[in-house]
């Protein structure tokens, strides 16, 4: 048997033997294996050779390899493939499943012996160097998820020996294990009779509720009965904006005309002349043809597309697509478009992923169309509304084991619909299926690819700044920045940074921040500090880190941790040993266990308190539904069973700590209890990271006092965190509710409670609270903020109940333009 080597360095073996063949033999042959289609001699030798004479080299090195005693190509023959081969990526892959011992770990971990297709680097044309990049970083991208597949099999089983293996050989080689295993989802398969918790009817598209906007359109469409609407709906992609409008036009008969492109006046106007032209009556029609066969005067032909689209006597919902990408040349046409006088309803929806005053088009119709522009942020999806979905979808399963299959599904989409049915392998079509399991790759192809449209489209310089930001994991700052850079991006950080600020592609982020309850507002910003930064998504991110060569990978790494030592040890060990720097790596992991140690409180051993047992779900009081809202990094909402969720968005790095304040009842008591029932149903510290402040799902205490209390996954010392001594109580396993009873003391005066969270991957359920026997939930009712409108010197965060909150620009660390 004919083996192909590509698991590093590119050769032939026959029988477990090499084959002596030359560099450009065995390019010739690993491009044919990995192609696996017939190609023509003239492609193949244009591909490895650049001389004039390439077809006569091909020949010659055709030669070499029958005298090798390789008879793969017959001498006649003008198409070349090969037959009865095997690579060693087959090989590698087809003991994927194997329950292997650690002999055989070991031989399969040794079939990785260095970048894949080394050797073939500087062979043939910049066309096949393309190719061998390419291939190398698709077969990188292989390895690492069958080296995760495996690495987290073994954790399942607890087999400490494999895991240690696995990660040895991937850290030596430089790949990257996935950074958490795959979560179960325990969902009834549909294809089961009913009688076995399957559904008895057929499959059908599942359907995430979004009550707050769907109320907010319904409200536009009765308003347009009165006056023309002007609408910018907004959020990232695959946030569902056309799925969303399109079912509500649907059911309330609207008549929808699309407009895809909207690069020019021209091209609006023909594609709303070709869509008017089967609703128009017959002197309409003719206009509209002579007028696509023989284009007049821009302004002439913009009369005769109004007066069509005017006299059509249905209601009309007119779409624009990618909005944020449109010229501000626009605006006049769409403004003048609005004003004519209509025999219909009307609603001119513009589809964005920024907001209205961050895109020329939308920021300029703000201005012509007099303040009647309606602003609507689409959201994030809430645990709630995934978790009706999945009731809907399968009516004779509502076990409670849903709640905890939501909670995850939103922790790893982002709340993203597009990213969530991509996990659950469901197309939206109907007849697909669910899968029974999240999917060991958490950023599925499709979001992939939709992000890598979105990058194509920007300039190869802020491409390649942010392919080298990608590699930096949670927020930095501007040295940080400059230091992933390197030489010469480093010295244009400035305008690198506003640009991607101006494209929604990083944002601003504020060390500490939080919400006040029940209301869900912002707290205040702290004063000063550095501003840093982040990727707008964690999609994003994954997206333009999978553009990047393995070694720019590790460039940057090794850039980053002298930047990182001295204030975070831990990072900075993280990232020096997957750049390869393993002494360095296990110098600061001393410094950062040193660090952590001397944080623990010298009388505390670690506790021997028990979890708590599991208690019955709390009683569901319906409530007003708040949020979601956004705020360092987490989820933040109010279902309409009055209870509250936190999820985080899945962002890789540090975590942030996250905030909420509430006013308490006054009590004349010395001491006050404070009751809480709550739900774990993921939680991550992400410790691998060496994160400088000691991660937990949730903490609680008095504003101001000297002491708090840590529910944690486990039992741990306590320990101290800015003057304020953390006591650790254990909770209940992952998906259960648990009950704690917490005495503070009591003033006479207000005191604020404050619940915390910290983590990397955290998704809870706060289902009841009380002080001193007052509940606090359902939250009490609070006014309904006014959406203020912004002048075009703000900014905007993801933070307010509508979306939207204003700061002043010159706050930021980089002044952004002013329009």
């Amino acid at each position: 048997m004919l083996t192909i080597h590509l698991l590093g360095h590119a050769h032939i073996s026959r029988h477990n033997q090499p084959v002596p063949v030359s560099a450009k033999a065995v390019a010739l042959i690993a491009y044919l294996a990995i192609e696996k289609l017939p190609q023509h001699r003239e492609r193949l030798a244009d591909l490895l050779w650049t001389t004039a004479e390439a077809r006569k080299n091909l020949r010659v090195e055709l030669a070499r390899i029958r005298t090798a005693g390789l008879n793969l190509f017959p001498a006649s023959r003008q198409l070349l493939y090969l037959e009865d081969v095997t690579t060693d990526v087959e090989l590698w892959q087809a003991r994927l499943g194997e329950d292997m011992n650690q002999a055989a770990l070991a031989e399969w971990l040794a079939m990785l012996r260095g970048f894949p297709l080394s050797g073939l680097e500087d062979l043939g044309s910049s066309s096949f160097q393309e190719w061998v990049d390419q291939q190398r970083w698709l077969l990188s991208q292989q390895i690492e998820e069958g080296l995760s597949q495996v690495y987290w099999r073994y954790a399942r089983a607890g087999q400490t020996w494999a895991m240690r293996l696995i990660s040895a050989r991937a850290e030596t080689l430089g790949f990257e294990l996935s950074a958490e295993p795959p979560t179960e989802l325990h969902l009834p398969d549909p294809e089961l009779p009913p009688t076995s918790a399957g559904p008895a009817h057929p499959l059908k598209q599942l359907h995430f509720e979004r009550r707050h906007e769907e109320q907010e359109l319904q409200r536009l469409f009765q308003a347009a009965e009165q006056a023309v609407q002007v609408v910018v709906l907004h959020g990232p992609p695959g946030a569902g904006k056309n799925y969303l409008t399109e079912r509500l036009a649907s059911r309330a008969g609207w008549l929808t005309l699309r407009v895809s492109d909207t690069r020019s006046s021209r091209l609006v106007l023909a594609t709303l002349a070709q869509a008017i032209l089967r609703e128009s009556d017959p002197e309409c029609a003719a206009a509209l043809r002579r007028m696509l066969l023989a284009p007049n005067s821009l302004e002439e032909d913009t009369v005769k597309v109004a007066v069509a689209l005017a006299r059509l006597a249905r209601p009309v919902l007119l779409l624009f697509d990618h909005a944020h990408t449109a010229p501000a040349e626009l605006a006049p046409l769409l403004a003048f478009l609005t004003q004519m006088p209509s025999e219909g309803p009307r609603i001119f929806l513009l589809l964005s992923r920024q907001h209205p005053m961050q895109a020329p088009l939308t920021r300029a119709l703000w201005g012509w169309s007099e303040g009647n522009l309606t602003e609507l942020a689409l959201r994030p999806l809430t645990a709630t509304s995934v978790q009706r979905a999945l009731e809907a979808y399968f009516p004779s399963d509502r076990s409670r084991r849903l709640h905890s299959d939501a909670a995850r599904l939103v922790q790893r989409s982002e709340g993203n619909p597009l990213h969530l049915l991509s996990l659950l392998g469901q197309t939206g079509e109907a007849g697909s299926s669910l899968s029974m399991t999240l999917p060991q790759i958490h950023f599925p192809q499709v979001m992939r690819d939709t992000y890598g449209m979105e990058i194509d489209q920007w300039p190869a310089p802020l491409v390649e700044g942010m392919i080298r930001l990608s590699a930096i994991y949670g927020h930095f700052d501007r040295r940080l920045a400059q230091a992933a850079l390197g030489e010469p991006l480093a010295s244009a950080v400035d305008p690198l940074l506003y640009e991607a600020l101006e494209r929604h592609i990083l944002e601003e982020v504020e060390e500490e921040g939080g919400l006040q309850l029940p209301g869900l507002t912002p707290l205040p910003n702290p004063p000063g500090g550095e501003t840093r930064y982040t990727f707008a998504s964690e999609g994003l991110r994954i997206a333009l880190a999978s553009r990047s060569p393995q070694l720019l990978r590790q460039d940057v790494r090794r850039r980053l941790v002298p930047v990182l030592a001295p204030d975070a040890p831990g990072l900075a060990a993280y990232y020096a040993q997957r750049g390869g720097l393993i002494e360095e790596a296990e110098r600061l992991q001393r410094v950062y266990r040193a660090q952590r140690q001397a944080r623990q409180l010298p009388e505390a051993g670690q506790t021997d308190d028990l979890p708590p047992p599991a208690v019955a779900e709390p009683r569901r009081v319906p409530a007003a539904q708040r949020g979601p809202v956004l705020c360092q990094g987490y989820l933040v909402s109010c279902d309409e069973q009055s209870w509250l969720n936190i999820c985080s968005v899945g962002r890789y790095g540090h975590p942030q700590t996250l905030r909420l304040l509430l006013k308490l009842p006054k009590t004349p008591a010395h001491q006050a209890e404070l009751r809480l029932v709550w739900r774990l149903d993921v939680f991550s510290g992400g410790e691998e990271l060496g994160p400088a402040r000691t991660p937990f799902p949730l903490r609680v205490a008095l504003q101001g006092a000297n002491t708090a209390y840590v529910l944690a996954r486990s039992a741990t010392p306590d320990y101290l965190e800015d003057g304020v001594r953390h006591v650790v109580h254990p909770a209940a396993g992952l998906g259960q509710w648990t009950e704690h009873r917490l005495t503070f003391p009591a003033s006479g005066e207000e005191q604020t409670l404050e619940l915390s969270v910290r983590a990397l991957d955290v998704a809870l359920t706060l289902g009841a609270l009380s002080w001193q026997g007052q509940a606090l939930l359902p939250f009490a009712a609070h006014p309904t903020q006014e959406l203020i409108r912004p002048s075009p010197h703000s900014t905007f965060d993801w933070h307010s109940n509508r979306g939207v909150v204003i700061r002043d620009s010159h706050e930021s660390g980089i002044h952004r333009r002013q329009s």
